[in-house]
């Protein structure tokens, strides 16, 4: 019976150690993964201003990002992050402004660390 408790208690003590580091590599793989979903939305905004040569408008606030199209009055796409929180921001994607960098404010939730991508 004790080496039962003496086992029991090794595997609580060990995992009381690990499970920090596993929870903050999982934060840190959701934080990385919505970076690149960021990514690739103003590379889509991009390709389907200059495809299609609509004017679109991109409208961030808080966790929430939106993409319409300015001609139809469409919302194209409509996503909302877990782990980032955005500073109100409005860009405009059009065939001709290809090559713009806009700067995005990104906050991330638990860690208030702030970074700027430009997207």
């Amino acid at each position: 019976m004790i080496e039962l408790l003496i086992v029991l208690v090794l595997i609580g003590l060990s995992s009381s150690i690990v499970m920090p580091a596993m929870w903050q590599q999982l934060e840190q793989t959701q934080y990385r993964a919505e970076i690149a979903k960021l990514k690739s939305l103003s590379s889509y905004c991009r390709h389907y201003a200059y495809f299609k040569g609509a004017t679109l408008e991109v409208t961030v606030e808080n966790n929430l990002f939106t993409v319409s199209d300015l001609s139809s009055g469409d919302t194209l796409r409509q996503l909302e992050f877990n782990n980032l929180i955005f500073e109100k921001q409005t860009f405009a994607f059009d065939s001709k402004a290809t090559f713009d960098n806009n700067v995005l404010s990104i906050t991330k939730k638990n860690g208030g660390q702030v970074i700027e991508l430009s997207i």
